[in-house]
């Protein structure tokens, strides 16, 4: 945990340099794409999180490397492509992958591009990790209460733009807010859309269905 306190007294809030090598060389290492924070040994948060890398090229197609699983590359491409098209249509996550610049001109380039291509066929686009960190830091600081006719949601830090699904038939609405129909998993949700929520504003969602309970 040295480096992650380190990180995180320097200011450094994300690192990308975490990646299966040995049994398992590709895929979702922390079970998501989502960044995960580094907690010590007694059980402690460090404010470093970590971005989990899905694979590296190295470890799959290298001829040379230790750890290389020597991948033929159609194999190499069905794998990975199948883990960025599963990202962006099932779960709705990042995808990180790690190319080395002397890999990419030696070896890899074959599937790195082809990995590359595969996203821009997804309309999948390239996200800074200062922006995926941002992102998360706002994620986690919404907080979503509850009152007696619908909900309230805030914030600590600005935010453009927020989207909270609620179960369907909720009957969500108010100001600066819209609301349209999503079906996720085959579980249809009544997604609202919260615009330019300013820091530590309450913004007021109301829900139909519990207006109407708590007139009776």
């Amino acid at each position: 945990m040295d480096l992650a306190r380190l990180h995180a007294e320097l200011g450094i809030r994300a690192e990308a340099n975490y990646v299966t090598v040995g049994l398992v060389n590709v895929g979702w290492m922390t079970g998501s794409g989502r960044l995960a924070r580094f907690v010590d040994e007694s059980g402690e948060m460090i404010d470093h999180y970590q971005i989990s890398t899905h694979w590296t090229e190295e470890a799959l197609v290298s001829g040379g490397h230790s750890s290389s699983e020597r991948w033929q590359f159609n194999r190499a491409r069905e794998v990975t492509n199948d883990i960025i098209a599963r990202g962006i249509e099932r779960y709705h996550t990042p995808v990180t992958l790690n190319s080395h610049p002397v890999s990419f001109a030696t070896y890899s380039q074959p599937l790195i591009e082809d990995n590359w291509k595969t996203a821009r066929e997804h309309g999948a686009p390239i996200v800074a990790a200062d922006h995926w960190t941002a992102w998360t830091d706002q994620r986690n600081g919404v907080t979503l209460e509850r009152t007696r006719t619908g909900w309230t949601v805030s914030s600590p830090m600005a935010i453009d733009r927020l989207t909270i699904l609620f179960p369907d038939d909720t009957d969500p609405a108010g100001e600066g807010v819209s609301v349209s129909t999503q079906t996720i998993w085959g579980r249809t949700y009544d997604a609202v859309e919260v615009t330019n929520l300013t820091a530590g504003e309450r913004r007021v969602i109301t829900s139909g269905v519990l207006a109407a309970a708590s007139t009776r």
